[in-house]
């Protein structure tokens, strides 16, 4: 739990920095990968839950 939640705090800070060196062409794609890693890890958390409470 810790490194993601420290994943998910350095991530703006690593797209920022990104985006300082790159321009705005690498703006989309920086968004895309985040909206992708949020929504697997957020997926991810749901089935370790859900597999706690119902025997699957």
């Amino acid at each position: 739990m810790r490194s993601i939640r420290s994943l998910s705090h350095g991530f703006p800070f690593l797209a920022a920095g990104m985006k300082r060196k790159k321009g705005r062409e690498l703006d989309n794609a920086t968004r895309v990968l985040a909206t992708i890693f949020l929504v697997s890890v957020s997926v991810l958390m749901f089935f370790n839950a859900s597999s706690h409470y119902f025997d699957w």
